[in-house]
């Protein structure tokens, strides 16, 4: 019986295949600013394979998308029954193509913000993707090739590249390319527009996920190799933007009762973050009595379909009491915490920094998702009034920002990818975020990040960002003794902390910390003297009749030797030609006070001549000059 066989899938599978994005942090990419004030943001990475044996492939091409993602049951009243409905969407945002890396390594997106600005019906997402189709189509038309191979199949390098093969070649549809064995490392590369929506996956009924995609496709009813990769998108704030220094505070007074302001130092905190909050109570009437404080952090979402539809709701998503006020001042536990005067609390509050718990401010465009946080502050007070207790609630809301923050620990979702690139969450599980893929990592500079400080007034601080960042320009002072890579093995071994200033600096302050080998000894021996003199013996003062003395019996060196004339540059000098002999020189040194003056390093007599403004001497008179000088 006639039968077609099996699919050809005998070919070994890659020994490695990967997609490595080139970012400090592991398969996330910050985005630095709000959409109106960020720039576009670059991307790029390899494409890293490793092959046992020969491979003809039609085209290696790669994929960036994101995807949005709405699932939830949307339960309502009608006429003292309920109505459940499902509401369940799934559309594109977001699409990169690179269709060809061994032929160009420039992505083109093919979705972007600007197309999916427009939630009208699925034809005008088609067409708004068709003509981005076209026009990019258009423009590798117009672009000038460098150019043109003819043959049906082209042959890589063997041993793999680490580079783009055949760039700028105009490649035809029946073209193959062969791939011999070896590592390969194919570059790719894209700028994304500000507008870039975030990754959102702590939400139950809204999501925003991108991944990769990899495909070696090798033609013929051929499997193609395959690679998944998930990708998060995360906006974070400068060190100079306004939230950071906004500070919020809400206060309100009742006359003849009480009044009460409620503070926190900056508007923008960071997931997982720490913050500083006061609270100032003034009683203006006796008997009251401080029972609890509570505060919660109330997370409102929105949705917006295709339709127009929005679904919105809120929950809180943390709780902390406070309900022990025993060293507060001006309230008496004793007295049942009776307030007896002014109530001026300094406290701090911690975030969730599970992004499955919490979801950092976003608004992504056209309304698909938004997300705002405030923080509700609780006061219960009681008074007895009429034998009565009568309670008396503070309640004061204050809008914050949460933002994601490098620099703060922040946990994520754990993704697992299937075969066919859909993507699943582990239930209960989490993933740490922003861990350092270089070695070169400063963890000392943020060991003292989101931990509350508490300064001389009392009052409590927090520091958000390194204080590298915060520093523009960097002090000198604090890097002056920064040592230098010279590219030993000693100075590989040392790490970032041992070079900065805090680490390197001596006990004894050395001038140049930057100087040769031969200048450090010498440095050194210098110190080594000036270290055997005791104070004592540099502050005194000597007497000016031992100075006169000695000044009288060693002459001083003449005017004219100190520089050298145009008139001793003569050739017949013989004492200028032959080179100088060494000399030992015993320095005359009293033992108990020290001498100055180049007198006590060199002593010469030569003879000083009276010579006339316009007369000539003479080289014999000149040689006789010379030969008569001695040292003593």
């Amino acid at each position: 019986m006639f039968s077609l066989g099996k699919l050809s899938n005998t070919s070994v599978q890659p020994v490695y295949f990967d997609i490595r994005l080139k970012s400090p942090y592991k398969n996330i990419l910050l985005i630095h600013g709000t959409p109106l004030e960020a720039s576009p943001i670059p991307i790029s990475g390899h494409l890293v394979f490793s092959i046992p044996e020969a491979v003809a492939v039609k085209k290696i091409s790669l994929k960036l998308v994101g995807t949005f993602k709405l699932e939830f049951l949307q339960v309502g009243q009608h006429k003292n029954s309920s109505l459940t409905s499902v509401v369940k969407e799934r559309r594109t945002i977001f699409e990169c193509v690179w269709n060809n890396l061994l032929v160009s390594s420039e992505g083109v997106i093919t979705v972007g913000p600007s197309d999916s600005r427009d939630s009208g019906s699925n034809g005008s997402s088609h067409a708004a993707s068709s003509s981005a189709l076209s026009s990019s189509s258009l423009n590798s038309l117009l672009k000038p090739m460098k150019k043109t191979s003819s043959t049906s199949q082209l042959h890589l390098p063997p041993n793999g590249v680490s580079f783009t093969p055949y760039d700028g070649v105009a490649t035809s549809p029946g073209q193959s390319f062969s791939l011999r064995e070896g590592n390969y490392e194919l570059p790719f590369k894209v700028s994304l527009p500000p507008q870039t929506a975030e990754t959102i996956e702590g939400l139950q009924a809204g999501s925003v996920l991108y991944r990769f995609e990899a495909h070696m496709d090798r033609g013929s009813f051929k499997t193609s190799f395959t690679k998944h990769k998930y990708l998060r998108l995360f906006r974070t704030l400068s060190p100079d933007n306004l939230a950071l220094g906004e500070e919020m505070s809400v206060s309100k007074s009742w006359p003849d009762r009480l009044q009460y302001e409620i503070s926190i130092p900056s508007r923008a905190i960071p997931v997982g973050g720490v913050t500083p909050v006061t609270v100032n109570l003034y009683p203006f009437q006796k008997g009251y009595r401080l029972c609890k404080i509570d505060a919660d952090l109330i997370q409102y979402y929105a949705f917006k379909d295709q339709s127009g539809q929005l679904y919105d709701d809120e929950s809180i998503v943390m709780h902390q009491g406070m309900t022990k006020f025993e060293n507060l001042h001006g309230c008496d536990p004793l007295q049942d915490n009776l307030v007896t005067d002014k109530i001026e609390l300094k406290s701090s509050l911690r975030f969730p920094q599970n992004l499955k718990q919490v979801t950092q401010d976003c608004d992504i465009g056209g309304d698909a998702i938004r997300v705002r946080h405030k923080l509700s502050v609780k006061i219960y007070l009681k008074r007895k009034v009429d034998g009565e207790d009568k309670s008396t609630e503070i309640k004061a809301n204050i809008p914050i920002f949460l933002y994601v923050s490098p620099h703060v620990p922040v946990e994520g979702r754990l993704v697992l990818l299937d075969n066919s690139g859909k993507i699943h969450f582990r239930s209960g599980e989490g993933v740490c975020l922003f861990e350092k893929q270089t070695t070169l990592a400063q963890p000392t500079s943020s060991a003292s990040l989101n931990n509350l400080h508490r300064l001389r007034d009392g009052s409590l601080t927090v520091s958000y960002f390194p204080q590298e960042d915060t520093e523009a320009p960097p002090t000198y002072s604090n890097h002056m003794y920064d040592q230098l890579y010279d590219g030993s093995e000693s100075s590989a071994r040392q790490t970032p902390e041992t070079m900065r200033s805090g680490a390197s600096t001596p006990d004894q302050i050395r001038p140049l910390m930057r100087a040769t080998t031969e200048s450090r000894l010498i440095l050194d021996d210098l110190s080594k003297s000036v270290q055997d003199l005791s104070l004592e013996e540099l502050n005194r003062v000597p007497a000016y009749d031992l100075i006169g003395e000695d000044a009288q019996d060693e002459p001083a060196l003449p005017l004219s030797e100190l520089t050298p004339s145009y008139d001793n540059s003569d050739e017949t000098l013989p004492s200028r030609v032959t080179s100088p002999e060494p000399i030992s020189v015993t320095p005359h040194r009293h033992s108990h006070l020290f001498q100055g003056g180049l007198a006590n390093f060199v002593r010469s007599r030569s003879r000083n001549q009276d010579r006339d403004e316009h007369s000539i001497v003479s080289p014999s008179t000149r040689s006789r000059s010379h030969s008569g000088s001695r040292l003593h």
